[in-house]
């Protein structure tokens, strides 16, 4: 086996830093523009725009149908209440008329059936007066019913759970 041998050896040089300090700095600034993304801002823009429109118009037509629940409820309570006291007047008539025909009857003037009929008349606007008291309680429990819960996108402010009262 040979070994090869070199005859230069191999020089290294090492450099060590100098004692002075040259003290350099350095500012850069990239800018880069794309003139196609101003057109895709734009569209975005406009995108933006008719989303804030969409619920804008949500927010208005919420607005107007709960504007329109509570008036025809309103009116619902009024129309029953009007109903209930229409109903009370029209029970006094079948009422006389039912103690004028029982009367009669002993008397000797009318039939049985003048009274079952003058009877009937009273039970009918018995019921009458019934239907319009479930009428008017209802209709009152509609205009004044309180939602459990309310549609954030109405309040302003949130509302504090701390002072809220229990719904009655």
């Amino acid at each position: 086996m040979r070994r090869a041998t070199s005859s230069t050896p191999i020089q290294t040089s090492v450099t060590f830093p100098s004692q002075t300090w040259h003290e350099t700095w350095d500012a850069s600034l990239i800018l880069s523009w794309t003139p196609s993304n101003i057109f895709g801002a734009q569209a975005q823009a406009h995108v933006a725009e008719a989303h804030a429109d969409e619920v804008a118009a949500k927010r208005a037509a919420l607005k107007n149908g709960l504007r329109l629940e509570v008036n025809q409820a309103m009116n619902a309570l009024t129309e029953a209440t009007v109903s209930l006291s229409s109903a009370r007047e029209a029970w006094s008539r079948p009422r006389k008329t039912t103690a004028c025909a029982a009367s009669c009857n002993r008397a000797g003037k009318a039939t049985v059936v003048d009274v079952t009929d003058a009877e009937t008349d009273l039970t009918r606007s018995r019921l009458d007066v019934v239907n319009s008291h479930v009428d008017e309680r209802i209709a009152r429990v509609a205009a004044h019913a309180r939602p459990r819960t309310r549609h954030r996108s109405l309040n302003h402010a949130p509302r504090d759970r701390s002072s809220a009262s229990a719904p009655g």
